[in-house]
């Protein structure tokens, strides 16, 4: 039981959904936000009262309306008091809510939400998805696009081969005037548990057009031939092949809407237009962009100062090992969306067919 310095009470059961509060029992809700492009960490948790099972209905509907509402931010771990007032029941219940959920409660509520908005993202249909894509960098510098960088709750796939386990970070050509059916896997591989430093590295990248099935390695000098082997005869079976192929044309969809909605009307070609501090946020979330995104680095500006790495290299590794550490994947079975979440990178290595989008 837990006691806040006002003197709430506080007893938490999230296996049943239920609290209790000075005595009285409480039904929890959570509610994540609908938006699948949006990467705000935040649950809205509802406490509602309940009466015991043999009270009346009368008893009931005088509880009706008494519902306690706040906001926690799971990604640092405390109730977000904006706009709520301290003093407030809902600010002091909240507060004391928070201090009550042990690490393995935020983790279970941050689960929660990634199985959430991965529903979410999966069922919204496309041409209700406003994402925002750096326009300029695709049509000018053939950049490739992050799956996660768009849409950073989509799935995560993962792949075993021998006892080695990896994740793929895929990235796709958008270009307006671009056929071309390549995609660039980032193959991150998963070694000791998630007490170990360094459980996250860095593999090999594979350019795979998936309607050819043909394949090259990039970055993998010093890897084994025969791992190399194994991963791109996976990498070619059906199951993958069409996963990236279905991946892509959502992209390329979601692109297409992007630049009738920016640049049909107004003819401009500039991808970013300055947002305004006072603006709606151009995530989607109906906030003001200063108490939304303002303040967030993209996930590869975090990782390259947290892991002090070189940023070039960060162009392949969207997480350091502490993030994706910390996002526990083979406890959950996923990542962290909102940390993984895909990097624009430009790639033309010699030799490698993603050339043609540059043409």
């Amino acid at each position: 039981m837990m006691t806040s310095p006002e003197n709430h009470s506080l007893i938490l059961n999230l296996s049943d959904s239920t609290c209790t509060i000075d005595g009285q029992g409480h039904l929890i809700e959570v509610r994540v936000c609908p938006n699948p492009v949006c990467r705000c960490q935040e649950i809205r948790v509802s406490l509602s009262p309940q009466t015991p099972d043999k009270a009346c209905a009368t008893d009931q509907s005088a509880l009706d309306g008494q519902e306690i509402q706040f906001t926690l931010d799971l990604a640092r771990r405390c109730l977000d008091t904006r706009g709520l007032s301290k003093a407030s029941r809902a600010g002091q219940v909240g507060a004391i809510f928070a201090d009550a959920l042990s690490e393995d409660q935020w983790q279970e509520l941050e689960a929660d939400l990634h199985a959430r908005k991965r529903k979410i993202t999966d069922e919204t249909p496309n041409e209700k998805i406003q994402a925002e894509f750096p326009a300029d960098e695709i049509e000018q510098r053939s950049m490739m696009v992050g799956f996660l960088k768009i849409l950073p709750y989509g799935e995560i796939k993962q792949l075993k081969i021998d006892d080695r386990l990896f994740y793929l970070s895929d990235h796709y050509c958008v270009k307006a005037d671009c056929s071309c059916t390549d995609a660039l896997v980032d193959c991150m591989e998963i070694i000791g548990t998630r007490d170990t430093e360094d459980s996250i590295i860095n593999g090999p990248a594979v350019f795979l057009d998936y309607r050819k099935k043909t394949a090259r390695i990039e970055n993998a000098a010093d890897a084994d031939q025969h791992l190399l082997d194994e991963i791109i005869a996976a990498l070619k079976a059906k199951s993958f092949t069409n996963f990236f192929s279905a991946r892509h044309a959502r992209l390329k969809a979601l692109y297409r809407d992007y630049l009738r909605r920016n640049f049909s009307r107004t003819g401009r070609n500039d991808a970013h237009q300055s947002v305004g501090r006072n603006d709606p946020c151009p995530c989607g979330s109906g906030k003001k962009y200063k108490k939304c995104c303002l303040d967030k680095p993209a996930a590869s500006e975090r990782s390259a100062l947290r892991s002090n790495q070189n940023p070039n290299a960060q162009q392949r590794s969207e997480n350091s090992p502490a993030e994706l550490r910390r996002l526990d994947p083979a406890r959950r079975g996923l990542l962290g969306h909102s940390l993984w979440q895909g990097v624009c990178v430009t790639r033309q290595p010699t030799g490698a067919r993603v050339g043609r989008a540059s043409r």
